[in-house]
Parts: structure tokens; sequence; C-alpha cells
């Protein structure tokens, strides 16, 4: 209390703050994460848009093809490799109707009704889902190519009996590993 003592005498104050100084521990951690994926291929149409025309009723029999045309798929600048045990393949996608065996593309914004179109690639038809094999090729590093043909054809469910329209179909193809 000395020191108090003398303040008070003299008028003067003063206050000490003592501070120890203790070292803080503090951790981050980071988590590391990444997906390890097969090699890739870039696939490429040789038209965006395939027109078929005009189509008229009478030429869409039951179990014919109108309006037939190709186009082709070539995979090229193939990176890195699959795993041994899957091949690379093309799965084809898009909306349509299973009939009489065969898988017919079409999308609910068509106006036309009973018809779709039928795609086929070496003589076989295409279904939603199915995965192509590239052939004698494995993997394409230096590029492949797929030849597809389409045309209208109808809807035979109760018989060939289909309505004036648009008709679209629009169909996706993946690369990938299977």
């Amino acid at each position: 209390m000395p020191l108090l003592k003398w303040c008070r005498n003299t008028g003067s104050a003063s206050l000490f703050i003592g501070v120890v100084a203790m070292p803080v521990q503090a951790a981050e951690t980071v988590d590391f994460r990444a997906t390890i994926v097969p090699g890739t291929c870039e696939i490429k149409l040789d038209q965006e848009v395939l027109y078929l025309g005009s189509v008229q009723t009478s030429s869409l029999l039951s179990g014919a093809v109108a309006a037939s045309n190709t186009f082709s798929l070539e995979v090229q600048n193939c990176s890195g490799t699959a795993p041994s045990s899957q091949k690379p393949v093309i799965q084809v996608t898009g909306n349509g109707d299973g009939n009489d065996g065969k898988w017919l593309f079409r999308d609910a914004d068509s106006d036309a009704q009973g018809v779709g179109v039928l795609l086929t690639q070496n003589m076989n038809t295409v279904s939603h889902g199915d995965k192509l094999q590239f052939q004698g090729i494995v993997p394409p590093a230096t590029g492949a190519a797929m030849a597809f043909s389409a045309g209208v054809s109808c809807i035979d469910s109760g018989g060939c009996n289909p309505t004036t329209g648009k008709l679209i179909a629009r169909v996706t193809f993946n690369f990938l590993y299977d």
C-alpha cells in the first residue's frame, strides 16, 4: 500500500497493468479431394440438324421408313486411358416410343402423331439407352467414326394412322467407358 499512499499524497495516479503473453496454439486442416476419371474423347456430328423434309402420309406404310438420310459421328482428340475391363462406347438417349421391337425417337413438342424417327447404325435399330461399341478400335486414340441413318417411320400400334404436322426428335450421343 505504500504506492497508494504516495499517489494520494502527491496527487498523481498511475495504473500498472501486467500482461503475460502465452503462445496460442491453433491448427487448420485442409481436405484434398479429387475424382479420378478415365480418359475421354471429343465427339462431333457432321450435322447438328438433320432435315428429313416433307413426308406424305401415304408413304408411311406399316414398317416402312421414309425420307431416310445419313449422318456420321466422329470421335477425336482422345486423352487418357480406360480401365482394362472397360471399352469405349457411344450411349444414345432420347425421348420416344418403343414399338414392335423398334424405338422411334420423338419429342412431346411434335405436332404429328403416330410417327417417329427410326435411327439405325450398321443396319441395326438404335434405341434409347443403347451403348454402341467401336468396331475393332479400342481405344479410338487416333479417332474413329460411326455412320448412322435416320428416317421417318410409323408407330404401328393399332395400325399406321399418322396425323400431319411437325415431327421433332432430339437425340443425345455421349462418349463413355462401359
